[in-house]
Order: structure tokens, then C-alpha cells, then sequence
């Protein structure tokens, strides 16, 4: 019986080194739980201040989180252009619309790659521009499932699906889905104006020269 004395000790801090550990576990528990609930409490919270949206606009009837954004819209409706360029006079619905026209005049690119070091004048250029290391191609076709890194890009892409050929030629009239597609055909009706042109100067050079040449002859011939 004396013998079993120690086995209970050791049953006993046995059970002791487990409820701590436990405890310190829960612990660490609950305090994940904790910044998990908080975190999640901070983003409820953003999302109804988002979809809080108590301006609205008498117009179009879009609402806004903020009274300064919805004056800005409605400028749009009014036609009210209050920001001028003191360069070029041209004129803006919104003071950072002007900003980013200023840098047309100054060169500034305030936007620069970490990966590259390229410069961009507008922050939206610059995370188009990232794309290109990340090979991030977040814009996806519904009809086929392609991906791009550009929302443009998909737009072009989905035409062929559609049919769609916005851009006409005004020489000849012909379509085409893609702006690009519409600017390398315009070369060839240039070529051919290029051509004719050279032609007519040709054609009155030789009709020049012929006729220099018959001139010449009458003034030797009345000198003889």
C-alpha cells in the first residue's frame, strides 16, 4: 500500500500537467477567438458603413456614403466644369481629375514599380503595369473563360463573341471589333495616297522635262 503512494502522486501532477497544458491552450484559444471576433465585429461594421449610403442624388438617383462625393456627381448633371487648367484651359468636374491632367504639362510620375523602376503618372497605370510581373489576370470571359489583365483587354476579347465591330474605317467604310485592328487597316488606304502621289508628281516631272526639252529645241532652231 505504501508503494502505490507514489503512483498517485505522479496520477496526480500527471493530471495537473494536463490541465494546464489545457488551460493554456484554451488561453491561447481564446485569445485568437478574441482578435477574431473583434476583426470580425471591425468588418461588419465597415460593411454597413458601406452600404450606408444616405446622399442620393435627385438626378439619376445614385446614392453615396458621403455629401462631399455626392456634390462632386452631381456636377456631371449640372455640366458645371469648375476645375481649369492654367496650362491649356481645360476644364474638370473634380479637382483630382485635374491633378492627374496637370502631369501632361509638368512629366511627373509620381507612380513607381518596385519591381522595374518605371514611372507612371496615375496609380491605376502603375497597378496595370504590376500585372505584368505578377502575370495576374484578374478580368475573366464568361463565354470561354479567357483571362486578362486588363479590363480593356476583355472588352475587345468578348466583341468576337458578340459580333460587335465598333470602329469604322471612313475611308471605305469598313468595321472592326478592335481599335487597333482599325488603325493598322488605315495604313494601307495611306500607302495607296502615298502612291497615287508619287505617281502624279512623276507623271508632271516627265511632262516638265518633256516640255523644257521641246522649248530648248525652238530657241536653237530660231537662233540658226
Amino acid at each position: 500500500m505504501r508503494l502505490a503512494k507514489p503512483k498517485a502522486g505522479i496520477s496526480r501532477s500527471s493530471s495537473q500537467g494536463k490541465a494546464y497544458e489545457n488551460k493554456r491552450k484554451t488561453g491561447r484559444q481564446r485569445q485568437k477567438w478574441g482578435v477574431t471576433i473583434r476583426f470580425d465585429s471591425s468588418l461588419s461594421r465597415l460593411r454597413r458603413s458601406l452600404d450606408d449610403k444616405p446622399y442620393k442624388c435627385n438626378e439619376c438617383e445614385k446614392s453615396f456614403s458621403q455629401s462631399s462625393t455626392l456634390f462632386q456627381h452631381q456636377k456631371i448633371h449640372t455640366g458645371k466644369k469648375s476645375h481649369k487648367c492654367a496650362d491649356c484651359g481645360k476644364s474638370f468636374f473634380q479637382s483630382s481629375n485635374l491633378i492627374q491632367h496637370r502631369r501632361i504639362h509638368t512629366g511627373e510620375k509620381p507612380y513607381k514599380c518596385d519591381e522595374c523602376g518605371e514611372s507612371f503618372k496615375q496609380s491605376s497605370n502603375l497597378i496595370q503595369h504590376q500585372r505584368i510581373h505578377t502575370g495576374e489576370k484578374p478580368y475573366q470571359c464568361d463565354e470561354c473563360g479567357r483571362c486578362f489583365s486588363q479590363s480593356s483587354y476583355l472588352i475587345q476579347h468578348q466583341r468576337t463573341h458578340a459580333g460587335e465591330k465598333p470602329y469604322q474605317c471612313s475611308e471605305c467604310g469598313k468595321c472592326f471589333s478592335q481599335s487597333s485592328h482599325l488603325r493598322q487597316h488605315m495604313k494601307v488606304h495611306k500607302e495607296e495616297k502615298l502612291r497615287k502621289t508619287r505617281g502624279k508628281n512623276i507623271r508632271v516631272k516627265t511632262h516638265l522635262s518633256s516640255w523644257k526639252a521641246g522649248t530648248g529645241r525652238k530657241s536653237v532652231a530660231g537662233l540658226r
